[in-house]
């Protein structure tokens, strides 16, 4: 069960962690200028 939490643990981190980077692919997407 431990293993089980440490892996959803993990995904959660890694999901956490390439939001920032999507949301700005996103951005530069829409504002290619950067701001």
């Amino acid at each position: 069960m431990k293993q089980f939490f440490c892996m959803i643990l993990v995904l959660l981190m890694t999901i956490v962690s390439a939001v920032p980077v999507y949301a700005d692919i996103g951005a530069t997407k829409e504002n290619p200028q950067g701001g």
